[in-house]
């Protein structure tokens, strides 16, 4: 369900999702009879985060921990200039509030990424806009 730079699609996701939990509460009929679920909780080790609309909609594929991309560590790089640019103490300080150093799959350095990719093609789309004219 994830492309070799660590993105997934979340409907084919929920799908698998869905068919693994039909799956486990067919074992359990099987072996102690019809389940009494009460809940259902899920915990995992690292990151992946999906934007949604307003109506709770993807509108982005699932980012996980290990997306990767051609130009990961040059936005690490640029995240890391503009903190310490904008002041000598804030990277410090987000280090120590939180632990993380900044990192390819470290979520504002993900953001940043996105960002310039988006900037980039409103600049393509303008060019093209603008030579058609």
């Amino acid at each position: 369900a994830l492309s070799g730079e660590g993105e997934g699609d979340a409907r084919e996701i929920l799908a698998l999702l869905e068919a693994c939990l039909d799956r486990c509460l067919a074992a359990l009929r099987r072996t102690v009879g019809p389940p009494r679920v009460a809940a259902i909780g899920f915990t995992s080790f690292a990151m992946s985060w999906l934007g949604v609309d307003g109506d709770g909609e993807p509108v982005t594929p699932v980012y996980t921990y290990c997306r990767r991309s051609p130009r990961a560590s040059r936005s690490v790089e640029a995240l890391r200039a503009h903190l310490a640019a904008t002041t000598t103490t804030r990277l410090a300080r987000l280090y120590g509030e939180t632990g993380v150093p900044i990192h390819a799959a470290y979520v504002p350095s993900l953001l940043w990424e996105l960002q310039e990719e988006k900037q980039e093609q409103e600049q393509e789309q303008e060019a093209k806009e603008e030579a058609a004219a």
